[in-house]
């Protein structure tokens, strides 16, 4: 390590000078990918800015990245000014390190990552910029000269807004850059002094500067190399036939069941259930089983709901609270028990084909959430509790049941259906997937300490009302955290792999979904079968369900392009993405984007997952 360091010295040494010696010319240095210990390393210019000094700059950050030594990633702080970063910096690096190593294609188990800062700055705004660093860095790819950025990083891979545009802009024209990158929810600037609202190009213009937004890092990415993000391929994935029939069938039975349980609801919004249940049986006689599973899915939730509320409300009038807690209580139990059983038959599942091999931890995902919202609720499950809080616990049991007992087996059955390349050796693929277990693991860790350490830490008044309302998010996330604490090191046998690696993944997402929720979208909770939360930032989240539904299709089509089936995440995907465009412009617009952004995901972690495995087993 000492070696390392002292080469990022000299490399940041080098940078500060270039930086420092160019302020009334363009910087025209490129930040360079050197090789280094058997990795790349570059210097990015990451802005900052301190409001309460109207000051800003540019800190050169440097990073090292490979695939060689002990997987992690870890900030160095190279010298005694940099003891001034503070907990946000080092829990925004350590979330890029965990974006980066996620999207750049190799196996996140292998990679090391470092970075290595001067300056005594603090905050996430840089968490954009060094994901893209360390992505070039892993690829061993220089960045464009003359081009900077500022912008925090999800879980997801979007830029989320940051502060301080103004002195930014003015410290990129300072040091020479001729290109700005921004979040999309920073492009209007809003005047301190006189309360206009600015375009963040025309500002930019009249400082000889080229403004232009950037959604996520995909895009971030090809601004900053010329490359993109997923190598283009002539390859076009589609659903093959066997995985098209499973989501029909599975899609008819969804209505199937759903016709049924309607006829036991009652009240207007048991109604608006029956509407949508119909416009599912039409879709899926058009053929667009897709459709018809999502508003399949989105009415089970519906109809859960409203079921648990009914049921609750008569047994809290007949037998009173106290009863009916107790009565809960055994019910949430035994709802966990069958989550328990279900993931242990789901993972002992001998798989035929590689793809499934790789994907069947993220149809296990159902169950694993399922475990730990159980496990979270049972002992706050108390005599104690008020009408809305049992009604709330009422419909939290019903909505895991939804999972365990239909969404779960469904999308296994759909894991079944797909085609691909011979199973691979059980002993090769528990190995694999016990490294991207402990990757996942540590990303999700790295998601808590940034929730914890930056969006949640120092709250206002405001603040703490939002933290209320994701109360019980927060509470399940904790409990996936113990879970994964159990998770026994090293390799096991590969059953035992795949469902461990279904409760990291969960808590991957878990934790990635409540950072995006309150650092880009201003949402109280986007959860599993809200009736309508809130979002505050709408556009922001309709972009990242497109963002992640582009990235979703150029994975597919590059497996395709490696003879690789991506059915499952590809059929997961469509059919969160058709619930959403269905919804859209109603009152459940934010319930669809929710439900498809989280079927996106672990969709996307899917195909990384088959493609790293492929590269590496």
């Amino acid at each position: 390590m000492a070696k390392r360091n002292l080469r990022f010295l000299t490399l940041i040494t080098i940078g500060c000078l270039v930086l420092a010696g160019c302020s009334s010319s363009l910087y025209a240095q490129s930040p360079s990918a050197i090789p280094v210990d058997d990795g790349f390393q570059l210097t990015v210019p990451a802005l900052w800015a301190d409001a309460a000094t109207s000051m800003s700059g540019i800190e050169p950050a440097g990073i090292w990245a490979g695939t060689v030594g002990p997987p992690g990633f870890d900030i160095d702080l190279a010298s005694i000014e940099a003891e001034g970063a503070g907990r946000a910096w080092t829990a925004a690096s350590a979330s890029a390190a965990a974006v980066a190593s996620m999207y750049s294609g190799l196996d996140p188990s292998a990679i090391d990552i470092h970075f290595t800062i001067t300056g005594p700055i603090d905050g996430p705004s840089a968490g954009g910029i060094l994901t893209v660093g360390a992505l070039a860095a892993l690829r061993g790819v220089s960045l464009l000269p003359g081009v900077t950025m500022t912008g925090t990083i999800s879980p997801d891979g979007s830029i989320g807004r940051v502060g301080g545009i103004t002195l930014k802009l003015e410290a990129a024209k300072e040091a020479g850059f001729s290109t700005v990158l921004l979040p999309p929810s920073n492009m209007q600037i809003l005047d301190q002094e006189t309360g206009e609202v600015l375009d963040a190009r025309e500002v930019g213009a009249l400082l000889g500067l080229t403004v232009r937004p950037v959604v996520d890092v995909a895009v971030a990415y090809r601004e900053f190399t010329g490359l993109d993000l997923v190598p283009l391929t002539t390859a076009s994935f589609t659903l093959p036939p066997s995985v098209l029939a499973a989501g029909s069938e599975t899609a008819s039975r969804l209505i199937t069941l759903l016709e049924t349980r309607v006829l036991s609801l009652k009240g207007a919004a048991a109604e608006a259930v029956s509407l949508e249940l119909a416009e599912a049986s039409r879709a899926l006689a058009s053929g667009d089983s897709a459709l018809a599973y999502g508003l399949g899915v989105d009415a089970l939730y519906r109809s859960s709901r409203i079921a648990a509320e009914q049921e609750t409300e008569t047994a809290i009038d007949v037998r009173g609270i106290p009863a009916t807690v107790a009565a809960l209580r055994a019910e949430a139990k035994r709802a966990e028990e069958r989550a328990r059983s279900a993931l242990l038959r789901g993972s002992a599942v001998e798989p035929i084909v590689y793809e499934q091999q790789m994907v069947t931890p993220s149809a296990l995902t159902w169950l694993a959430y399922s475990i730990a919202s159980l496990q979270a609720l049972q002992p706050r499950l108390t005599e104690t509790m008020s009408e809305p809080e049992v009604l709330a616990a009422g419909r939290t049991i019903a909505l895991m049941s939804a999972s365990i007992d239909v969404l779960g087996p469904d999308a296994q059955e759909v894991v079944q259906a797909m085609p691909g390349k011979p199973a691979l050796p059980a002993s090769r693929v528990a190995a694999f997937l016990s490294g991207y277990t402990n990757f996942l693991v540590r990303a999700g860790r790295s998601n808590r300490a940034y929730l914890q350490d930056v969006l949640l830490r120092g709250q206002s008044a405001g603040d703490a009302e939002q933290a209320a309302a994701l109360d019980s998010e927060l509470t399940v996330l904790a409990r996936l955290d113990a879970l994964t604490q159990e998770i026994p090191a090293g390799e096991n046998a590969l059953a035992e792999e795949i469902s461990q690696a279904a409760t990291a993944l969960t808590y991957y997402v878990t934790s990635g979904e409540i950072v995006s929720s309150i650092q880009s979208f201003d949402a109280a909770d986007l959860g599993i079968g809200q009736e309508s939360p809130t979002v505050g930032n709408t556009a922001a989240l309709n972009a990242s369900v497109a963002s992640a539904q582009g990235l979703v299709t150029d994975l597919a089509d590059h497996l395709a392009g490696q003879g690789l089936d991506a059915g499952y995440p590809t059929w997961s995907g469509q059919w969160g993405v058709a619930a959403f465009e269905a919804l859209d412009d109603t009152e459940r617009s934010t319930a669809g984007a929710g439900l498809a952004l989280d079927e996106l995901w672990y969709a996307a972690i899917a195909e990384l997952m088959v493609n790293a495995g492929w590269v590496r087993v």
